[in-house]
């Protein structure tokens, strides 16, 4: 395994801080060397979070990389399996409680999607109604293909552990399990499958999906408690409403200090890590996060800028586009058309 750099996933994740720290309490009761291993890759989860209460896909994934490698080294063959059943629904915390108290099965699942950001981003699960039936996918956000083949074996079986957890009969509920991995060569992997799923399992799948009969949705769960629920709904609105405040917190600042870093002609990536008291390193991270490069928060603070200068039409357009960093009118010009369709000039006479 490649130490000196984390591939990107697709695109960029999270998943919540406490759901890492219980994943690698488990593999310490196992008896991993979990602390020597974060050394050894140089994770840091602290340094590493970069957004308040989550760690960045990229390092979940490089976790659950070495996760896999080192269940491969000891034998397990299937890790996904036995870290849904080890750690069961306590990994998903809050999640979980609001989903386990709802009144009924359809219930919980709406209430799942609609604080799955809480828990990640880094695992997406979407709903598909077909006549008779109600598939929920599983698409995990991962680069590395061996991740994603493991992660969708945990939430596909947690999913089925879910099940068999709140409802007071599993039969009639879930019809199959379809899986976009190929069927074990072991035939003592694939009865484990079948006994953990308890219904027909369907290999070499398109997607990751665990198919709900549509009779069964408005089954009550044997752990319904409408109290406690509407506590714990309260609860989960809140902290939705934290995690989007602080995404948005976090771009409106490095918007302000790379706008003050223009007005003074040194907008570049180094002075604006500066600025932040962070390293370079650390800013990519946090660009990252906001889903956007060095270059796109560039032309975004640009060009707000540019457009509340055109409003102030005694500035010549030439000095507008020295005060933005440009090197003459012409490319400012250019620059402008390529982000608005106008040239500056239709611009502002627009504006005026």
């Amino acid at each position: 395994m490649n130490q000196s750099a984390i591939a990107q996933p697709p695109q960029h994740t999270y998943v919540a801080l406490e759901h890492v720290e219980k994943f690698l309490a488990y593999g310490r009761r196992l008896g991993v060397p979990v602390d020597s291993l974060l050394a050894e890759y140089r994770i840091d989860l602290r340094r590493d979070t970069n957004k308040r209460g989550y760690v960045p896909g990229h390092i979940w994934e490089e976790i659950l990389r070495i996760g896999i490698e080192r269940s491969r080294r000891l034998g397990n063959p299937l890790p996904g399996l036995l870290v849904a059943e080890g750690l069961g629904l306590s990994f998903t915390g809050l999640w979980a409680f609001v989903m386990e108290t709802s009144g009924t099965f359809i219930q919980a699942i709406e209430t799942a999607a609609a604080y799955q950001k809480l828990h990640t981003t880094a695992v997406v699960a979407t709903l598909r109604r077909s006549p008779g039936y109600l598939d929920i996918i599983v698409a995990p956000q991962f680069h590395d293909p061996e991740v994603r083949l493991h992660t969708a074996d945990w939430y596909l079986a947690m999913l089925a552990l879910f099940a068999q957890h709140c409802c007071d009969s599993v039969a009639g509920l879930v019809d199959s399990v379809s899986m976009r991995r190929h069927a074990p060569d072991n035939p003592a992997l694939q009865k484990r499958y079948r006994g953990l799923f308890n219904c027909p399992v369907r290999y070499g799948a398109r997607e990751n999906f665990i198919r709900i009969h549509a009779a069964a949705l408005n089954r009550p769960l044997v752990t319904a408690d409408g109290a406690l629920q509407a506590v714990l709904a309260q609860q989960a609105q809140e902290r939705l409403e934290a995690y989007n405040n602080d995404a948005m917190e976090e771009k409106a600042r490095l918007r302000h200090e790379l706008r003050q870093l223009l007005v003074l002609g040194q907008a570049n990536k180094d002075q604006l890590a500066e600025a932040l008291s962070i390293s370079p390193r650390t800013l990519q991270r946090k660009l990252q996060a906001q889903g956007m490069s060095y270059r796109q928060l560039l032309n975004e603070v640009r060009l707000a800028e540019a457009q509340a200068l055109l409003r102030q039409s005694p500035i010549p357009i030439s000095r507008i586009a020295s005060k933005l960093g440009f090197h003459d009118p012409h490319s400012f010009s250019r620059w402008f058309s390529s982000q608005t369709g106008k040239a500056p000039s239709l611009a502002r006479a627009h504006q005026g």
